[in-house]
């Protein structure tokens, strides 16, 4: 690897008050892989410091915090480097403009107590010295439907096609480069190729899509050359009579309770050759379907279960391989979901009977969901499950946790939190576990406990983020005899100074009412089929008699429960569409729970 040093275009030096600062360079240049790389640091002086002197670095654009230092020492003057970190450090050689390589980024500035210097540039420009060369490769991608290798009369361009090349280079270091573009809506592409140390290359399609347009004369696949640039490198794509229908539904990485998001489902065809048929979606029950703000809404809407037609579907559907039916569904999740929850979605195709793989035909998406919350909160685990958290009879401890942040404008000088024990706590359990700082805890009555965190300093959220939370951790008993049904609450207040409590969430758990006795011990060689499922299904088990069946909702609600031997088919046609859990208990008081979908 050979690496060249350049010097700058120009020395920055910036000062305001007792502070100033010397930008300095750092540049290098890789003539073997082709990039340069730019290392930019401050060497800031402040003349008069002091213990406990803070500089900064800002983004001057957004206002973010990009470093921080502290004098710990007392020494002055004080002297920090700073890195810059807010710009790219890499520029391959073919971004280069007239040679010179350039590194951007917002403007920066240096805060220190009252001094601060405004608008740093953070824009560099370097020539690069023995810069590598590139040339390009170009041609065009489409269906030759009268197989002369030449693009006239009916034939197709393709958009969405992958071009890749390989480029074997005679350098070790190297080996091979790799690149890949995409055809674009009249067919063509672009494939830049790095000069330097070339040998040859490889030009191709990679061979998923022989599937629909099988290797021919026209269209050999792959087209070998040892020197750039070339033109006119045609793909002339021959149909075969394959195709695959599929069905895909995508969404947001993550949901919110009551904020609208668009989900799609899609139905594609992998083939020259039109098909026509319809795309099913069945929604999770805690979502409310919009039509009015949906592009391309259902023809058919039944409960949950939303229908549309397609027709004439081909990847050759306006010039665009890949070619899809979709659309956007406006979908509001309910109040009643928790972080923690996951929206269920289920679309299906019709299957034509030339389909090459049916096992696409189906498909399933699971939406987290996410919350904001106020970050002077309190948890407790175990968390029980749904709003009123239900935990088993026994559960003996639970753990409390309650944190705070420092959300003013200004660090806080002291802290305290005030917590009052429920009386089915059994007072003398508690047990003072963790905490993120120095606390002393204190008890004001025998049920209401205090922890105090003085000259704890904590810096507000403006300036210092990171260290602007605090917690403290404890656990305590609950009383065993606790009748099913009995709510334990916990709520706690948190002074921030000489400010006004500042009140957390209230922690619920609530002994569940048991629903039989559970053996954890599951049979192995249970089955439950169909599933998915229009509304019957059959329970079989090879060694085992099934005494019970309860079917759950996804709120946890029972809505189905029989004794029946196993082999007993069960008509659940009557249920709403959706996803069920299906818990069996054996006459040995084995349990087992699956999922269950009735479409």
């Amino acid at each position: 690897m050979l690496l060249v040093a350049a010097k700058p275009l120009k020395a920055q030096f910036y000062t305001a008050g007792d502070i100033s600062t010397y930008v300095n360079e750092n540049f290098f240049h890789d003539s073997t892989w082709c990039w340069s790389m730019l290392n930019v640091q401050h060497l800031i002086t402040i003349q008069n410091s002091f213990v406990g002197d803070v500089v900064q670095m800002k983004d001057e654009t957004t206002g973010n915090l990009l470093v921080s230092e502290t004098n710990l020492t007392g020494v002055s003057p004080w002297n920090v480097v700073m890195p810059v970190n807010n710009i790219d450090p890499y520029i391959n050689d073919n971004w280069l403009f007239n040679g010179i390589a350039y590194f951007t980024g917002p403007p920066i500035k240096l805060i220190c107590g009252p001094d601060t210097i405004y608008n740093i540039t953070n824009m560099f420009a370097h020539p690069v010295p023995d810069a590598c060369t590139y040339g390009s490769v170009t041609g065009m991608v489409y269906a030759d439907f009268n197989n002369d290798c030449i693009f006239n009369g009916s034939d197709i361009p393709l958009q969405g096609v992958l071009v890749s090349a390989n480029a074997f280079m005679n350098s070790p270091s190297v080996g091979t480069i790799s690149s890949g573009a995409y055809s674009g809506t009249n067919g063509s592409y672009y494939n830049q190729i790095q000069e330097s140390w070339l040998v040859n290359f490889d030009v191709f399609i990679p061979s998923n899509y022989q599937f629909i347009f099988p290797l021919s004369v026209c269209n050999p696949g792959t087209f070998n050359f040892t020197s750039l640039s070339q033109t006119n490198v045609d793909f002339a794509m021959q149909c075969s009579g394959n195709l695959d229908v599929r069905s895909y539904v995508g969404g947001p990485v993550n949901a919110r309770p009551m904020m609208p998001f668009l989900l799609y489902p899609s139905v594609s065809n992998t083939g020259c050759d039109t098909t026509s048929g319809t795309l099913t979606l069945i929604l999770d029950s805690r979502v409310t379907y919009n039509a009015a703000l949906s592009s391309n809404p259902a023809s058919v809407v039944n409960g949950d279960t939303l229908i549309w037609n397609y027709s004439n579907l081909s990847n050759l559907s306006n010039g665009a391989y890949w070619n899809s039916f979709s659309s956007g569904v406006h979908l509001t999740p309910d109040i009643t979901v928790n972080i923690g929850d996951t929206l269920c979605f289920y679309t299906s195709t019709t299957v034509p009977a030339s389909d090459a793989d049916i096992t696409n035909n189906n498909s399933y998406s699971c939406i987290p969901i996410v919350n904001s919350f106020d970050p002077n909160m309190k948890e407790v685990i175990p968390a029980g499950n749904g709003p009123l958290g239900y935990i088993p009879e026994g559960t003996g401890k639970l753990t409390y946790k309650i944190h705070f942040q420092n959300t003013g404008t200004a660090e806080a000088y002291n802290i305290s939190i005030i917590d009052t024990l429920e009386s089915d706590i059994i007072t003398g359990s508690f047990r003072f576990l963790s905490t993120s700082h120095t606390c002393s805890p204190e008890w004001l009555a025998p049920n209401i406990v205090k922890f105090n965190f003085y000259n704890i300093m904590l810096p507000d959220s403006n300036t210092n983020k990171p260290q602007s939370h605090g917690y403290v951790q404890f656990s305590v008993e609950i009383d065993s005899s606790l009748a099913p049904g009995t709510s334990i609450e916990n709520t706690a207040y948190i002074y921030f100074d000489f400010n006004a409590p500042i009140v957390t969430n209230t922690a619920v758990n609530t002994i569940e009412i048991p629903l039989g006795i559970e053996n954890v011990a599951a049979f192995n060689d249970l089955i439950i089929y169909p599933n998915p499922t229009s509304g019957k299904i059959t329970i079989s088990t090879k060694n085992t008699e099934v005494l019970e069946v309860q079917i759950f909702n996804v709120m946890g609600e029972i809505v189905y429960y029989t004794t029946l031997p196993s082999g007993k088919e069960i008509d659940l046609s009557e249920l709403a569409k959706g996803f069920y859990q299906v818990k069996t208990i054996s006459r040995n008081n084995e349990i087992k729970i699956n999922k269950l979908l009735i479409q």
